[in-house]
């Protein structure tokens, strides 16, 4: 979502300017990405100790999350 462009767009009218002067000299920028793990084929025919206790294993999402928010003391409102 481009943030600046939309702010800019929706500045018409009384107090625009302020609105811009807030918005535009830094962006915020925040990602999120859903992962999925895979799923593994072990062959357990090999009587191997290190598979004795295995479970099935089933397919987890995982969500990844950052965030870089640009604070300007000047509008600290």
């Amino acid at each position: 979502m481009e943030f600046t462009f939309l702010a800019a767009q929706t500045a018409d009218g009384e107090g625009s300017e302020e609105m811009l002067n807030r918005v535009m000299p830094k962006d915020n920028i925040g990602l999120v990405a859903l992962l999925k793990t895979k799923k593994v084929e072990i062959d357990m025919s090999e009587k191997s100790s290190e598979f004795e206790n295995m479970q099935p294993f089933e397919s987890q999402p995982l969500v990844v999350c950052t965030a870089h928010i640009h604070w300007d003391p000047e509008y600290c409102d």
